[in-house]
């Protein structure tokens, strides 16, 4: 049935739209298709340790077609952001993630001027969810550097976004051949 559909002119065509519909296919399948929150926490900033991102309640989200919930005690004091120094000027975003044993983790995007433009590398994973998203701007003269600077620092600007719902409202950056 293939060699019906491509011939010379239109198998570059044929096999890129193929390629296009299987990285659809493997993402829903085996990207955070499955997982979702169910009502999006807000993040706060730590009351004893200022570096890092804290939830105080239970978080009810779906892994894998299952409903599992997220005790708060797994995600108190859960983040602490890492990367190299945010430059001045320049805007980071993290997807707060955390899995069905409560083991946590924060995916760093690139840096951008806009937050807008920040992509990520990765997503949340198969057996994950994002809680939610944050975002670092720097808008001080000093850089800003993970897990040294508090995140309540004049200049720095820290906001969160839901990824309630539909867990693929973060952008996520593609290679394509």
């Amino acid at each position: 049935m293939i060699r019906t559909v491509v011939s010379d002119k239109d198998t570059h065509f044929v096999l890129g739209t193929l390629q296009q519909q299987f990285n659809i296919l493997v993402e829903y399948l085996y990207g955070s298709a499955f997982n979702k929150v169910d009502a999006a926490p807000t993040p706060t900033i730590g009351t004893e340790d200022k570096k890092t991102l804290t939830i105080a309640s239970d978080v009810a989200v779906t892994l894998g077609g299952k409903d599992v919930t997220i005790p708060a005690a797994t995600v108190d004091k859960a983040w602490t952001v890492g990367g190299n120094p945010l430059a001045p000027g320049m805007t980071r975003r993290y997807l707060l993630v955390a899995d069905a044993t409560g083991a946590k983790s924060a995916i760093a995007s690139d840096d951008q001027k806009e937050e807008a433009d920040c992509m990520f590398s990765a997503g949340p994973g198969a057996n994950a969810v994002a809680l939610s998203i944050a975002t670092i701007k720097n808008e001080s003269d000093a850089p800003f550097v993970p897990g040294e600077t508090d995140l309540d620092t004049a200049g720095i600007t820290l906001t969160f976004a839901s990824p309630e719902g539909d867990a693929a409202t973060f952008p996520v950056a593609k290679v394509v051949d």
